[in-house]
């Protein structure tokens, strides 16, 4: 097993995975750089729609495909994790997604080639947004039960929504009701993992969620004020697991 990037050789790689949280990316910049020496395309299986962004400053030229995820899981302890149900992801429909694709022929997780990506990435980047307010609540999907914290959810994806359009998705009507009840209607206990970070006093990945939201809506024009105060507080949560 290789545990230093110093040790990985002169040999050639073909694919590295990125799959830390978006937080954590820069942590792992000695390894980032090391693979893409030695020719990898990086694939980056991070929440949020800026995956190449993030990555690009530690990987120079090198190919970058981002990966949407869809895995609800539960960490149990170090190394242990339980699947609640099966691994989906979802590529671009180019060149490079079909190659990623076939690592997957015989593997239990499957892979999709989307012709729309930019939509398929920003509907997932609409589910995130609703985590914000679980993990302010410190709760399970069951919280979206309570009027008041479901109109608040519902905001916030009409906001996420509201942005991705003018970013180019399309999203469709009835989109942020849609995401409302398949959360709703999740396990009672099930937790998103930015929830089950606020549980462990672990850094949050908010501003690759909600964050990313209040980003592109200054790009375009369109105001997010919910997605702005729920960042902020996140971060401000964040820093305090982090002693600042």
């Amino acid at each position: 097993m290789v545990t230093r990037p110093a040790d990985l050789g002169d040999a050639s790689v073909d694919w590295l995975l990125v799959a830390t949280k978006a937080q954590q990316t820069a942590d792992a910049a000695p390894w980032l750089r090391a693979f893409a020496a030695r020719g990898a395309s990086v694939a980056v299986a991070q929440n949020g729609v800026e995956q190449e962004a993030v990555v690009r400053p530690y990987v120079g030229e090198a190919a970058v495909l981002p990966v949407i995820v869809d895995c609800p899981a539960e960490r149990l302890g170090p190394g242990r994790a339980k699947l609640r149900a099966r691994i989906d992801l979802t590529v671009r429909a180019d060149a490079l997604g079909h190659r990623f694709q076939a690592l997957f022929a015989d593997a239990e997780a499957t892979v999709a080639c989307s012709e729309d990506f930019l939509t398929a990435a920003w509907t997932k980047l609409c589910v995130n947004a609703v985590g914000g307010i679980a993990a302010l609540a410190a709760s399970p999907w069951s919280v979206l039960a309570r009027p008041d914290i479901a109109a608040l959810a519902l905001g916030l994806v009409e906001e996420a929504i509201a942005v991705g359009r003018a970013a180019g998705a399309r999203l469709e009507p009835g989109l942020a009701q849609a995401i409302l009840r398949r959360l709703t209607g999740s396990a009672p206990n099930a937790r998103s993992s930015i929830v089950q970070d606020v549980l462990a006093r672990r850094p949050l990945e908010y501003d690759a969620r909600n964050g990313a939201v209040v980003r592109a809506g200054l790009r375009h024009g369109v105001p997010t004020p919910l997605n702005s105060l729920v960042t902020t507080l996140l971060a401000a949560l964040s820093a305090s697991f982090e002693g600042g």
